[in-house]
């Protein structure tokens, strides 16, 4: 690994970004110790140590760079938004494709399946790039994946092709994932991380939420093959948006260009590291069974129409957004940094959800059914921000691109066999109580193994760190 080496002496202030990554290098591209170089020639926020004696001009740079990391954190949750409409909307034209494409809901399932594989399996090669390449070139590359896939998918006439562009989607979302997090890491404080990457992970919810109010209206109106391609569309503005106004700061430690760097860091084989990937694999198991059969969970057993389905998957998205949000800001503030207690609240809060959503007979009036959507939403959807800053702290900075794809690499498990397992179990039985009680039994086992079996650093380490 090439590092700049970090620049400790004269009491320099610290990187914004780096002040408690120790692996992450403080000095400026040149080595110089200069402020890292924002667009347009600005100064950045102490990614380097301030020069000696230019005092208003490094005041200056820390306030570019204060500014900058909030267009950095825009520019993130925007794109988190775009590339999660096709991702997080397939459960949102399933009345449409079974209706087209005579499908069964095990083959709903798995086209969730397929999405999963595909990221699966471009997680860690689009980590190593991030490490490799930097941020930027790697999400555009992604994101343009992603727009193919949605153009391909509005094209099918035919099952085997929808899982090709299912595929294709979930591969570009797994190369644009690891280095659209590492924009958060690489730019922002422990102190506030947690809340950044709640913020940018509710970019899957509120796309998820977009997608689930426009996919079936437009799908009424103007077929659902046209409003895919609007989709393609927004993926194209969310290119554009990152080739102008993202950069990397300057200094950052890469892989090395011959040798490459090993794929696998040491760091993914820690036991931290093992135990937050096998827990996440649970709720993300949980959060692609309710994503992918709230809508005919309402149509079916409910007996409403496709646009109430719709509008409960909106509710439950929504409260996804809400707790990526709270859970980070808890998590920051409350704990001081200390991921575990908020993770392990979310998992309990979700079983619990889970398991009354069993019990909702078919005359539930949509109110209540909505008001539930957005508390399991708050929960089996909204853990995420905390827990990929928890898998980017437990592996320092060098490594989080290799350690974050790793981890969501090797917890698309649980979402590629959960759905048609449900999806199976829904056929041979016909009963959403039984399949949303086995979701919750998992969900609480998880749990119960995650609190057992997770170690973090301390409180009181935490806030030394912060300091």
């Amino acid at each position: 690994m090439n590092h700049v080496p970090y620049d400790a002496s004269g009491g320099a202030p610290r990187s914004v970004a780096h002040e408690s990554v120790g692996t992450l290098a403080g000095a400026g591209a040149a080595g110089d110790g200069s402020p890292a170089p924002l667009p347009g020639g600005r100064a950045g926020a102490g990614l380097g140590p301030a020069p000696a004696g230019h005092g208003a001009a490094a005041d200056g740079a820390a306030a570019a760079g204060a500014r900058y990391m909030w267009i950095v954190l825009a520019t993130a949750v925007f794109t988190q938004i775009t590339y999660s409409l096709p991702n997080q909307g397939i459960g949102a034209i399933t009345p449409f494709l079974q209706a087209d494409l005579a499908m069964t809901r095990e083959q709903i399932g798995l086209l969730v399946s397929f999405a999963q594989i595909g990221m699966g399996l471009t997680f860690l090669p689009g980590g190593w790039a991030a490490d490799r390449f930097g941020c930027r070139p790697v999400t555009i590359a992604g994101l343009g994946l992603v727009s193919l896939a949605v153009l391909v998918l509005a094209q099918v006439r035919d099952i085997p092709w929808a899982y090709v562009g299912t595929f294709l989607g979930g591969a570009g979302v797994g190369v644009t994932s690891p280095p659209v997090t590492m924009m958060i890491l690489r730019w922002f404080p422990a102190r506030s991380r947690g809340t950044a990457m709640g913020l940018k992970q509710a970019g899957t919810p509120i796309g998820g939420m977009l997608a689930a109010l426009w996919l079936p209206a437009a799908g009424q109106v103007i077929g659902w093959r046209p409003a895919l391609a609007a989709v393609a569309l927004t993926i194209v503005a969310s290119v554009l948006l990152v080739l102008l106004l993202y950069r990397d700061p300057a200094g950052m430690p890469r892989l090395e260009r011959r040798a490459g760097g090993p794929w696998l860091a040491p760091a993914i084989f820690s036991r931290p590291v093992l135990v937050i990937t096998c827990y996440s694999a649970v709720l993300v198991t949980a959060q692609f069974c309710v994503i992918g059969y709230t809508v005919l969970f309402v149509t079916e057993w409910l007996g409403r129409g496709a646009v109430a389905g719709g509008w409960a998957l909106s509710a439950t998205l929504a409260g996804g957004m809400t707790g990526r949000v709270v859970w980070g800001v808890v998590s920051d503030r409350v704990f001081h940094g200390v991921r575990k207690p908020v993770l392990t609240a979310a998992g309990a809060v979700a079983a619990l959800a889970l398991g009354i959503l069993a019990l909702l007979p078919p005359p539930t009036p949509l109110a209540v059914v909505f008001a539930l959507g957005f508390v399991l939403g708050f929960a089996v959807l909204g853990w995420q921000g905390v827990g990929i800053a928890l898998t980017a702290e437990l592996a320092g900075s060098s490594d989080a691109g290799r350690v974050v794809g790793f981890s969501l690499m090797a917890l698309q498990v649980g979402p590629i066999v959960g759905p048609p397992l449900v999806g199976r179990l829904l056929d041979v039985t016909g009963s959403y109580p039984l399949a949303w009680a086995a979701v919750a039994a998992i969900c609480a086992l998880g749990t119960l193994g995650f609190a057992a079996t997770m170690r973090e650093p301390t409180l009181r380490t935490a806030r030394r760190e912060k300091r």
